[in-house]
């Protein structure tokens, strides 16, 4: 077979990477029942070596070197003979055989070898089913029921400066990051006359330039491409790095801070605004500003079974308000690569509009805030680097402020307050993840949780099963690559045939 070179792999590390490839995602015989054109499907038939070397690219530098040693050892007689029971490397096995050694090592004692196999099978099987050919479509599409839709025209009210040389911008404040944080925050200083300058270092796309198809959105606008985990892969994090940040991705729900948490919050920060009207007043600005309502909260072949199993087993449940305002059913879905039409009401089509509007502000893509700069014991500046998209030239940026709003997401904000000194006991710790697992069935009807308003319907029967923890029952919107990314993997045959049944 005829891989790629050039890419962070050596040639050996390639060879095991096709021989992983080919086990997980093999060409098989179908047989009854099955689509004989999903089956026959292969590795090969999507370049899928070459795809997934590519994903490696965009891993820290950790990361990768992990990586490249599992595939290493891979192809290690003494490795696969103690760790699968296989006294041969993998390139060297049958198909059978690498099989029931992925088997082996995706059920392995050692956590380690489970995260190596999880890191692969993820990146495989993901791209199998979202990378495009050469016609803009991938070849398992039309057998599981999914197309995409014809793109609507888009536009943004929005001008961003995109910087072609070294910079010096000047400011009364520099807010870091565009999302629900720093777009909130920089309308409301730009209110007060501040000239403002917002550094998103994520990429440029608004409206009109939305791809809406799954492996575009996910590099383009997911932080480090869709590739955020936990160390152990245990937790995958979905994170959204463009102009608007999280609120140009997310799924539109919108729940207000329940009472028992924020007395919790109150008790446990000693901050009695948690708990007053000062908080009530701030959730109502916001709710007002991105039209936060139930009106379009209409149900999709995701939620409407969510809502008759609720009613059937006489659970509670709720319409989810959502900022959605204008929204076309038939683009809703995809707008988790971005909403084309301008109906979410994200902070690039609400709060960034605003600072806008008040004149006197610059926002930044690409621009990457490095530290803050301190003259005299006092913030000076941010300094910064500039990517241009096209050429991959580099900036650097200075942003002259005496002020500075951090708003880069719970990941990053830590992390560009350690590179900037800033001595804080608590900087790095506390982070709170929002984990969720998923439960699948099999339908009478077709399902295409792709299509229409993703989140509409909330069951909170068990919200509150021990103190202030428990658990709440939504739907999320689906497309293959995630599909397929989250079904478990037992071999070839069985992965593929959950997959002709996605629709």
């Amino acid at each position: 077979m005829s891989v790629s070179v050039g890419g962070p792999l050596n040639e050996d590390e390639r060879r095991s990477l096709a021989a992983v490839c080919d086990a997980l995602l093999p060409s098989l015989e179908p047989g009854e029942g099955d689509s004989a054109r999903l089956f026959r499907l292969g590795a090969t038939d999507v370049a899928l070596v070459q795809s997934v070397e590519r994903a490696m690219g965009v891993l820290s530098a950790r990361q990768l070197q992990e990586l490249r040693l599992f595939l290493r050892l891979l192809d290690s007689t003494p490795f696969m003979l103690v760790s699968a029971g296989k006294a041969s490397g993998i390139t060297r096995m049958s198909a059978a055989e690498r099989e029931k050694a992925l088997l082996a090592l995706a059920n392995s004692p050692l956590p380690q070898l489970r995260t190596g196999f999880q890191a692969l099978k993820r990146l495989a099987t993901f791209l199998f089913y979202s990378v495009l050919g050469p016609d803009g479509s991938n070849p398992t599409w039309p057998e599981i029921g999914y197309d995409v839709p014809t793109p609507v025209p888009g536009n943004s009210a929005l001008t961003l400066t995109r910087i072609t040389r070294p910079t010096t911008l000047d400011a009364d404040v520099c807010v870091i990051g565009s999302g629900a944080g720093g777009g909130v925050v920089a309308a409301r200083l730009a209110e007060t006359g501040r000239t403002v300058v917002v550094l998103e270092a994520g990429c440029a796309d608004l409206a009109a330039e939305y791809d809406q198809r799954e492996i575009v959105g996910t590099r383009r606008l997911y932080l480090q491409q869709g590739t955020t985990a936990t160390h152990d892969l245990g937790v995958a994090i979905l994170a959204g790095s463009c102009v608007g940040g999280g609120t140009a991705i997310n799924w539109q729900t919108c729940l207000r801070t329940p009472d028992f948490i924020r007395d919790e919050w109150a008790e446990r920060s000693g901050i009695a605004a948690f708990r007053d009207a000062t908080f009530d007043r701030a959730l109502d600005a916001v709710s007002e500003r991105i039209g936060v309502g139930t009106g379009e909260s209409v149900r999709n072949g995701n939620n409407a079974p969510l809502e008759r199993g609720c009613a059937a087993l006489g659970f509670h449940w709720a319409d989810i308000a959502r900022n959605s305002r204008g929204c076309d059913l038939s683009q809703c879905g995809y707008c988790v690569f971005g909403c084309r039409v301008g109906g979410k009401q994200s902070t690039a089509n609400t709060f960034l509009v605003d600072v806008q509007r008040e004149g006197h502000t610059t926002i930044v893509p690409h621009c990457h805030a490095d530290r803050v700069r301190r003259e005299r014991g006092r913030v000076a500046a941010v300094e910064a680097t500039a990517r241009d998209e096209r050429s991959g030239a580099r900036y650097a940026v200075r942003i002259n402020a005496p002020m500075v709003v951090v708003a880069a997401g719970a990941l990053e904000t830590p992390a560009f307050l350690l590179r900037s000194a800033i001595d804080h006991s608590q900087v790095g710790r506390n982070l709170y993840l929002h984990p969720t697992t998923g439960v699948a069935g099999r339908y009478d009807e077709p399902v295409r949780g792709w299509i229409g308003a993703p989140q509409t319907v909330l069951c909170d029967e068990f919200a509150r099963r021990r103190d202030h923890f428990g658990y709440r029952f939504e739907t999320a919107p689906i497309h293959p690559g995630l599909i397929a990314l989250a079904q478990p993997w037992y071999g070839g045959r069985a992965h593929r045939s959950r997959m002709q049944s996605a629709a």
